[in-house]
Parts: structure tokens; C-alpha cells; sequence
């Protein structure tokens, strides 16, 4: 409906994909941010979970090709994204949970609206056919249902009620 069969160009597609990776990367790590207590070293563990992202991606990377293209994701498209969502993170980072936790669900509509608005790449659909899929094949089914689902249960725990009140204390009457 909104595409239109038109094709995209190489600089676009990159814009899509920075668009992806800098709001799915924000929406992850802010709704970490939103589960964590206030007295815990957020931002150490702000950068364990984007490491541990980058770690995993770059050895599903190197079991699905070869060891050598363990770093294929790493496109100017995604450079941009993880550096967009740095800076997006790092403002964030110590703002009041109520703008965290809205923020978080915003650049998740954003990033799921982006990924079913664009076409797909061309560029990628290239690498997947030099994919061997072999016993990765249950594997890659597991991972693709966890990325389909994340986003949307994310998204419930945002924005249901129960989760936006604030905790009472303990000790008192209400």
C-alpha cells in the first residue's frame, strides 16, 4: 500500500536500515532501563546488553557463513543505526523512567513500521543465498520467531497499566 513497487536506492536502503538498528537498539536498551531498579549500575549494564547483542550477532554471523564473515551485518547501514542509537541512549540514559518507558515503546512502532514499510533489500537477499543451511535450520527458525515475537510482547509490557504505576513503599497504608 505504501510502497508502491518502487524500487529503493542503495543510499535509502542504508537510511531504512540506520532507522532499524538505532530504534530497535533504543527500544531494547530503554526497556531495560525501565526494568531495572534506581540504584543499579544502569549504564554498566547498558553496555553489557549492547555488547552482548554485538557478540551474539557476530557469532551467529560466523556459525551461519564462515568465521571470516562474522562481521557481514556490520553494513554502513547498521554503523549508522548503532551510532544513532548510542547518542539516543546515552541522552536517555538517566531521564525519568515515565520518558524512558514512552520513549522505548515509540521507537519500537517506529522500527516495526520501518521493517514492514520497506521493501526487501536486494543487497541482503544476495548474502542469504550463499547461506548453507544445514543443522543451523531449526536454530535459524527459533531466532526468527524471537525477533517477530520480542517487539510486540516489549510493547504489552510498556503499555499495560499495571506496569506504568509507581511502587509504593513499604510500610505505609495505601
Amino acid at each position: 500500500m505504501f510502497r508502491h513497487a518502487k524500487q529503493l536506492t542503495v543510499e535509502q536502503y542504508w537510511l531504512s536500515e540506520a532507522m532499524i538498528t538505532a530504534s530497535g537498539m533504543a527500544g531494547a536498551l530503554l526497556t531495560l532501563l525501565c526494568l531495572t531498579r534506581v540504584r543499579a549500575p544502569r549504564a554498566t549494564l547498558t553496555i553489557l546488553l549492547f555488547a552482548a547483542a554485538l557478540i551474539a550477532k557476530s557469532l551467529a554471523g560466523a556459525l551461519h557463513f564462515s568465521p571470516e564473515n562474522a562481521f557481514f551485518w556490520l553494513t554502513p547501514g547498521a554503523e549508522g543505526g548503532l551510532l544513532c542509537g548510542i547518542v539516543m541512549i546515552s541522552g536517555l540514559i538517566f531521564a525519568p523512567p515515565v520518558a524512558q518507558r514512552r520513549v522505548a515503546a515509540l521507537t519500537l512502532l517506529i522500527s516495526l513500521a520501518v521493517v514492514n514499510i520497506a521493501p526487501p533489500n536486494p543487497y541482503f537477499m544476495s548474502t542469504m543465498q550463499t547461506w548453507v543451511q544445514g543443522k543451523f535450520l531449526n536454530f535459524n527458525g527459533a531466532a526468527q520467531f524471537l525477533a517477530l515475537l520480542w517487539p510486540f510482547a516489549t510493547l504489552w509490557f510498556l503499555l499495560h497499566p499495571v506496569h506504568r504505576r509507581p511502587l509504593r513503599r513499604r510500610g505505609t497504608d495505601e
